[in-house]
């Protein structure tokens, strides 16, 4: 697991070199911050390398998501439902329990091209509604997918 985010790294550092080679040829528009979308293509791709693995029990990802998972629902219902907090607690054990007892087997779904570009594309409208910045969230959305197709290429297991 540790390789895939190593992996992650690397090529999220090809991936800002490219960015800067494209800005200091004007490829990239000058309006843009090369600060901002380099952090998001870190951690984007950093993040989609190790992603593939949250079905994977023993994943440090797969525990990690087993928490933040129902604590965002829990936090969504609550910003919808405002008063019922016991509403907003029966969504965040539903949410744990689909999770814990719905994940597909390690290798299955979330090991395929197709669920790389399904959660660039949650990511990419996410992070939409969150900052408001169509590049930022597009942009964000192809590095996680990118970031995910890298820990495809290095199982050596991509099905389409």
């Amino acid at each position: 697991m540790k390789e895939h985010i190593d992996s992650g790294i690397y090529a999220s550092i090809a991936v800002v070199l490219l960015l800067l080679f494209a800005h200091s040829k004007g490829i990239v528009p000058t309006g843009y911050d090369l600060f901002i979308l380099s952090l998001f293509a870190v951690i984007m791709i950093t993040l989609g390398s190790d992603l593939p693995d949250i079905d994977s029990r023993n994943a440090p990802i797969h525990k990690i998501f087993q928490i933040l998972f129902p604590g965002v629902v829990i936090l969504i219902s609550l910003v919808l439902l405002k008063p019922d907090v016991v509403l907003s607690l029966v969504h965040g054990i539903v949410a744990l329990v689909f999770y814990t007892k719905l994940m597909p087997g390690h290798r299955q779904f979330v090991h395929t091209m197709r669920a790389g570009v399904l959660f660039g594309g949650i990511i990419a409208i996410l992070l939409h509604l969150v900052f408001g910045s169509l590049i930022l969230s597009i942009w964000s959305g192809i590095c996680l997918s990118f970031g995910y197709f890298v820990h495809l290429l290095k199982d050596r297991w991509i099905r389409i």
